[in-house]
């Protein structure tokens, strides 16, 4: 992706990372729901990141309407949030833009996030990079997460 001087350099991902699923429901994966959108392709990547991230241990969160206080990532120690899921345009960016300002790493998945808007969920792609957190390839994740498991396991 391209860069405006002055916007979107790297935060890198941390120490501690969490993967956040966001609204993967039938709300948008049934092609019948007024909200679908084409999850065909980020739902296979969600599959590698959710193989990839129980196999480094990592917290893997699928969001819900309501969590308990005792649930919160800060208490596991997590430092980077790795957001997949729905829809780009929405609470995936919400979801980038919260976890910026409550002090993570947002790290956006490019092949595992969709949107039933394309020029939105490009434009979304790029103010996410620019200004909230770093959009990357699945396979730069994955990558990532296995020096996560080794980094553990060792």
């Amino acid at each position: 992706m391209a860069h405006i001087e002055g916007f979107g350099g790297r935060g890198g991902f941390g120490r501690r990372p969490a993967l956040v699923v966001i609204d993967m429901t039938l709300g948008f994966t049934d092609p019948d729901s007024p909200l679908a959108c084409d999850l065909e392709g980020p739902t296979s990547e969600i599959q590698k990141l959710l193989n990839s991230a129980r196999r480094a241990g990592i917290p893997v969160v699928f969001t819900t309407l309501a969590y308990r206080e005792s649930d919160k990532l800060t208490a596991a120690g997590v430092d980077t949030l790795i957001i997949a899921g729905a829809s780009t345009s929405g609470c995936v960016r919400a979801t980038a833009m919260d976890a910026l300002r409550y002090g993570f790493r947002p790290v956006v998945p490019r092949e595992a996030v969709g949107d039933r808007n394309p020029d939105a969920h490009e434009a979304n792609l790029y103010d996410i990079d620019a200004k909230y957190g770093d959009v990357v390839s699945t396979e730069e994740t994955v990558e990532y997460l296995e020096v996560v498991h080794t980094t553990r396991a060792g």
